[in-house]
């Protein structure tokens, strides 16, 4: 009898426990005065940015509390209420749809200014800059009168470059923070000329291989790439030097900074070639007088007097002098889309084979090494690993190869399913490598002696949907694998230590939820880029494109001189907790008697932490990655979930 009654009472507080899991509520409710519009997560300081219609506000979750407040009333002074008002009517006064469109976008933009704290946002008709950290406004354009288009910050030079529409004007301006004033202004076009060229531009934007504008300054000179025109500007008054007559779709400045390489669409508007040229840095003269005109470029190192352009159809020095080869001939092989330095080799992927030569051009194997069966099958990884070896894992193949001879390691090459995602980590402890494709893991190690080629530990033939597989992470215990539908722990044994197993939300609710944001894989599932590399020393000045969730990453320098030593002591502790933690796994699933519901599980045990309800129409959350906090909006109200 009291066998039995123990037993009820332990199934009674399991059944408790399970209620109280599903039906968990927030830890905190943050109400607010008007519906959110928005949220976005500070990488940081760990706080969150609430946007709503006249205001914006930063919640701190570890004073709960609004740490800095700012609203439309604060932001416009009395006699700049006619040019906002102006400004703001541009887009719907002119008879261009396009950039009606433009003006329009930015009303619910909120967004970090890459490789800054500083957030950008459109309050009203206010175009904004708020240094994250403490709030402060250090750009409005309320008290100047025009309209931002486009911010790009200079950590070098503590100041940002913006790119404005200043009633008939279209220019930039030097903001430079320390004084927080304005330091000059350069008008490149009139808004007629601009307004003429936009539905033009907009087509190359749509048509170009993602052409994306940044800058790089120097000592004297601030080179720019705006709308597609690169701009040569002094620093000091913003004096124009000289302009591009043609649009560039990318550029790079040389090391010794005398030259600047521009890559630019060749052809019609239906044309997918690119043309590369050199031009003159103080001139803007081009220094070529052919341009390498291929279908891609695939990588370009600077050499000093010369530089390496790998491409569709070639691969060799080209002389900074003249544009002529330095080679005699190219590298062997055609669609040439991966270059590895090693040492003073390059490995290289040609079509569907790799190879190796040395600075001079030649070939150190015999023969070229098959690693894929189709030319446009993905390279995830290729390079030089431990014992003398090559390692690579593409769409179709897995192998190694004597760094030396150019033989396979293993006689047979371990083959993928290209249709179903392949994913790949590297554990640093046991010195391999591990790859998971087809319901499969397999293990890669360098120092291998056996010939034959390993087969698969693991066999996972549970799985539910196998094609939306995307994150592996590695545990001293095994492997953990997340799809939409799958969480899975597996030890190096090959013994399945848990499976979760979700039900879909359906796709049109599962695309929805699209919207919100989730953690970001740091690294785990690598996937190889189409865009060329470039290996530059002066590429630590420019201003790349990045996002929110990687800003935290090497950002510390940005932040230098600019936050105050509070934010840039969290900011710290932030970044080392980040490189330790990706302990749970976030999966949409069908929640019981209808609606979704955001699962959070615990990747080390499979154990399921939490269970939160969210709207089905719209939603709109934030999960920081390393407090493991999960945000929530509904209405005028966030609802905060803290990690248990």
């Amino acid at each position: 009898m009291k066998t039995k009654l123990t037993l009820l009472i332990v199934f009674c507080l399991c059944v408790q426990s399970m209620q109280l899991l599903a039906q968990r509520k927030a830890d905190q409710i943050i109400p607010f005065d008007q519906t959110i519009e928005t949220i976005l997560l500070n990488p940081f300081t760990g706080s969150v940015i609430v946007k709503e219609k006249d205001a914006v506000q930063s919640y701190d979750p570890e004073s709960n509390k609004i740490e800095w407040r700012i609203t439309k009333a604060e932001l416009i002074k009395v006699d700049k209420f006619a040019d906002v008002a102006e400004m703001a009517d541009l887009g719907l006064s002119l008879a261009n749809a396009d950039f009606s469109k433009l003006l329009e976008s930015k009303k619910d933009e909120i967004r970090f200014i890459p490789n800054s704290p500083f957030v950008s946002l459109n309050i009203e008709g206010i175009d904004i800059i708020i240094n994250s950290t403490d709030g402060k406004v250090v750009f409005n354009s309320g008290n100047l009168g025009y309209s931002l288009l486009q911010s790009e910050y200079m950590p070098y030079d503590k100041a940002f470059l913006l790119t404005v529409v200043n009633k008939n004007q279209y220019g930039c301006v030097y903001y430079d923070l320390v004084s927080g004033t304005q330091k000059w202004m350069t008008e490149l076009a009139s808004m007629d000329s601009f307004l003429k060229s936009l539905g033009s531009l907009l087509t190359f934007w749509k048509e170009s291989d993602n052409p994306q504008d940044k800058v790089f300054t120097t000592d004297n000179n601030i080179f720019a790439s705006i709308n597609g025109t690169l701009y040569n500007l002094a620093k000091n008054d913003g004096k124009l030097l000289w302009q591009t007559d043609f649009k560039v779709t990318d550029f790079i400045l040389s090391d010794n900074l005398a030259n600047v390489i521009t890559m630019r669409k060749s052809g019609n508007l239906f044309s997918s070639k690119v043309a590369l040229n050199l031009l003159d840095a103080n001139t803007g003269n081009k220094l070529w007088k052919d341009d390498i005109t291929t279908k891609y470029i695939s990588y370009i190192e600077d050499a000093g007097d010369k530089v390496l352009v790998a491409h569709a159809s070639g691969f060799n020095f080209y002389s900074y002098a003249d544009g002529k080869k330095v080679w005699k001939k190219d590298a062997k092989g055609n669609k040439i889309k991966q270059v590895i330095p090693v040492g003073d080799d390059y490995l290289y992927v040609a079509d569907k084979e790799m190879n190796l030569i040395d600075k001079n051009g030649a070939n150190k194997w015999k023969k070229f090494i098959e690693i894929c069966d189709n030319d446009e099958d993905e390279v995830y990884y290729l390079g030089k690993v431990d014992n003398n070896r090559v390692f690579y894992l593409t769409d179709t193949y897995g192998n190694m190869v004597d760094y030396t001879t150019g033989k396979k390691i293993w006689k047979k090459n371990i083959e993928f399913d290209k249709k179903r995602p392949l994913l790949y980590s590297y554990d640093e402890n046991k010195n391999v490598y591990l790859a998971y494709n087809d319901k499969k893991l397999y293990r890669f190690d360098p120092n291998a002696k056996s010939e034959d080629k390993p087969e698969a530990f693991a066999k996972l033939k549970e799985i539910k949907d196998d094609k939306t597989m995307s994150n592996i992470e590695l545990f001293d215990w095994g492997v953990s694998l997340v799809g939409e539908n799958d969480v899975i722990g597996v030890s190096f044994d090959g013994e399945t230590k848990y499976h979760r197993i979700y039900k879909d939300p359906g796709a049109k609710k599962r695309n929805m939820f699209a919207i919100g944001r989730t953690v970001a894989s740091l690294g785990s599932t690598a996937l190889a880029g189409t865009r060329a590399t470039q290996m530059f020393g002066n590429m630590g000045k420019g201003q790349g494109p990045s996002t929110a969730d990687k800003a935290i990453i090497g950002g510390a320098s940005a932040m230098a001189g600019i936050v105050n030593n509070s934010a840039l002591d969290k900011y710290q502790q932030r970044f080392l907790a980040l490189k330790a933690n990706n302990e749970y796994a976030f999966v949409m699933d069908r929640a019981e008697g209808g609606g979704v519901q955001l699962v959070k599980v615990r990747k080390n045990d499979g154990e399921e932490v939490d269970k939160i309800l969210v709207d089905n129409e719209k939603p709109i959350y934030e999960v920081d990655p390393v407090s493991d906090n999960v945000y929530y909006v509904k209405g005028k109200e966030m609802w905060v979930y803290s990690k248990k």
